[in-house]
């Protein structure tokens, strides 16, 4: 070849070096899958496929989850015999960009057990590759609508008929706060109302009440302490009670003081007697203190005064540090045992636990990047905490990922701020929200197609992971769900409501998406997620139940007892037909116990039965108490 041919033959090595070949070729992409329309024996199924430029095909497999698990079981594949849809597999062409496809299962060819758990796939197809997408979920409705209420509960309407014109005031609504707090034994709720009533003593900005379930139904309280006029401030301190004890038969109240508007007005607290009304002034020479927690009798509380931290315990004020002596400059603490001898806290991204005993502290996360810590363990074994690759959990000297990424959870999850996180007494079960995709479960809004807020529950026991107020069909959520956080229930950071039982077995959450059909006001409503095995739950992993009516104005969670027997609500629905109208608290009460019967009243001392006399098991239709007031009114 002569010297003219060589420009000639570097151009064609060129152009084959950089021309596309048929090994180059891109496989298709499964964009997203999801399900609408699940009815008792019907659902379709759609997806986005990208071609990605080659000729591609498509189809859904489907099958039982029984029939996956025996697979996985058997060491097949996961989706060996399942049903193919559409057959033979439908082309999409060569194009570029996600394409939306959707198959309708239907009888009589593709009918749908009622009441059946499925899983369900896309596979895409072109001459590069097979590309499945990940594994679905999708659970029928049954035939036949399901009690409206787990565990036989129903609904009790808690406080009194005659609210002197006025209503219960809702978390929040109160300067900020109005103390809320259930009896951890059950059968008691202490609550607030701007209003006066059931025989006051005295009439603060906020008038605080005690209602208790006897024999005959329930009875309330006018706890309230007299005061000077004007003796409460505006928020935070206009709400007198800060704190009640577990039994709610002790209180820690603000003491009134009226001040000038330059002069400095420190905060001084009394213990109130419940039973007795006498109130026990507690020393006060710190400035400005302000409660940070307290022992279940409150016969211990910590207050912070401008950064120091002070201990009352039955005598005076006495200084205290809730970080260790190692700790350093920038050190914060976190959590500590219930005991106070294993202290957790975190410095330059490292979380540290300091054993009182030993006085040494280990270092529980030596690569760092720790970004926040949710809970831990009462005794002091277990700590949940996120950093950047996950929500992690510290078992013991072993760690193991929960979640996956640097988002796995909300920062609403890490106290002290508000604190969503909830966790079982030993620290088995954790309940936190994520706006994450966990699971492979889709919580894009169907509306906004932004990522909906969800809660999800993890088994330390099991290893596994659930999303508890995910839509049961495994459709697309069309709201977002909460766990009432520190600040919602009252005016400290001293006492979260109890969405979480003791043992980790219920689990209750707000919800503005219709979880049940029974759920028909498109407002947020309470509901519970129980474990199978657990009361009336015979359905794995768990069922999800309505605690609020579902119908009308929706409701708002108060609290619970530590077994999750008694749910408190707030409601503007009458749902019971003595109730004329106005908001109110109510108990969605499990008949399935009798517990305590020689519970001693918080109020009165008396002795108080746990099951109350009567129940109305199928309470009436709810109604709008806003509008029954109107009509009253006209």
């Amino acid at each position: 070849m002569g010297r003219r041919g060589w420009p000639f033959l570097a151009l064609l090595v060129f152009a084959a070096l950089i021309a596309p070949r048929a090994d180059a070729a891109v496989a298709p992409t499964v964009a997203a899958e999801w399900v609408t329309g699940v009815t008792s024996n019907s659902a379709v199924l759609k997806a986005e496929i990208d071609p990605e430029g080659l000729s591609t095909s498509y189809r859904f497999e489907y099958l039982t989850l029984v029939a996956l698990e025996a697979n996985l079981g058997e060491g097949r594949e996961p989706f060996a015999g399942a049903r193919r849809v559409p057959s033979p597999d439908v082309g999409l062409g060569s194009g570029n960009s996600a394409i939306t496809v959707s198959f309708a299962l239907t009888a009589p060819l593709n009918a749908l057990s009622p009441g059946t758990a499925y899983r369900y796939r896309a596979v895409a197809t072109n001459n590069a590759d097979v590309t499945p997408g990940p594994a679905r979920s999708l659970r029928t409705k049954p035939s036949i609508s399901p009690p409206r209420l787990l565990d036989e509960r129903s609904r009790e309407m808690v406080s009194p008929i005659d609210k002197g014109g006025g209503s219960v005031a809702a978390p929040m609504a109160l300067f900020g706060g109005g103390e809320i707090k259930a009896a951890a034994q059950g059968g008691a709720l202490t609550y607030g109302s701007a209003t006066a009533f059931s025989d006051p003593q005295a009439a603060p900005p906020i008038s605080q009440y005690v209602s208790e379930r006897s024999p005959n139904g329930w009875s309330t309280t006018n706890v309230s302490a007299s005061s000077e006029s004007g003796g409460y401030g505006d928020e935070p301190d206009g709400a007198p009670f800060k704190l009640f004890s577990e039994d709610l038969a002790r209180a820690l109240l603000l003491n009134p003081r009226r001040c000038e508007p330059a002069e400095p007005c420190p905060r001084s607290y009394s213990l109130l007697e419940s039973a007795t009304g006498v109130l026990t002034p507690l020393p006060s020479q710190a400035s400005g203190m302000r409660v940070l927690s307290a022992s279940p009798d409150i016969g211990r509380i910590r207050f912070e005064s401008e950064g120091d931290v002070y201990e009352w315990s039955g005598g005076g004020l006495v200084p205290i540090s809730l970080l260790p002596p190692t700790a350093g400059v920038g050190a914060a603490f976190q959590a500590a045992s219930a005991d106070d001898r294993f202290t957790f806290y975190t410095e330059s991204g490292r979380l540290y636990r300091y054993d009182a005993e030993s006085h040494a502290a280990i270092d529980l996360t030596p690569a760092g990047g720790v970004v926040g810590v949710l809970a831990a363990s009462a005794d002091g074994s277990r700590v949940y905490y996120q950093d950047g690759s996950g929500l992690e959990l510290w078992d013991g000297g072993s760690v193991r990922q929960v979640a996956a990424g640097a988002e796995a959870t909300l920062p609403s999850d890490y106290p002290p701020a508000t604190a969503t996180v909830r966790i079982a007494a030993d620290g088995r079960v954790l309940a936190f929200l994520s706006a994450a995709a966990i699971g492979g479960y889709d919580n894009t809004d169907t509306e906004t197609g932004l990522p909906d807020t969800e809660v999800y529950l993890y088994n330390a026991d099991s290893d596994t992971l659930l999303c508890a107020s995910c839509n049961p069909t495994g459709e697309r959520p069309s709201g977002s769900a909460a766990i009432p956080g520190a600040l919602v229930n009252g005016t400290t950071t001293a006492y979260r409501p109890r969405a979480l039982s003791a043992d980790g077995r219920r689990l209750f959450f707000e919800s503005t998406e219709a979880l049940l059909e029974s759920d028909t006001n498109s407002s947020t409503d309470v509901y519970e997620w129980e474990a199978a095995g657990e009361g009336s739950c015979a359905e794995a992993p768990g069922c999800v139940g309505l605690i609020s009516g579902g119908r009308g104005e929706g409701g708002r969670f108060l609290d619970a007892s530590a077994d999750g027997a008694d749910a408190f609500f707030h409601t503007g629905d009458s749902l019971v037909g003595s109730d004329p109208g106005s908001l109110d608290a109510y108990d969605a009460a499990w008949e399935g116990v009798c517990r305590n019967p020689e519970r001693r009243s918080p109020a009165t001392a008396m002795p108080v039965s746990r099951c109350p006399r009567h129940r109305r098991t199928r309470p009436p239709e709810p109604r709008s108490k806003a509008r029954a007031t109107r009509r009253r009114a006209t």
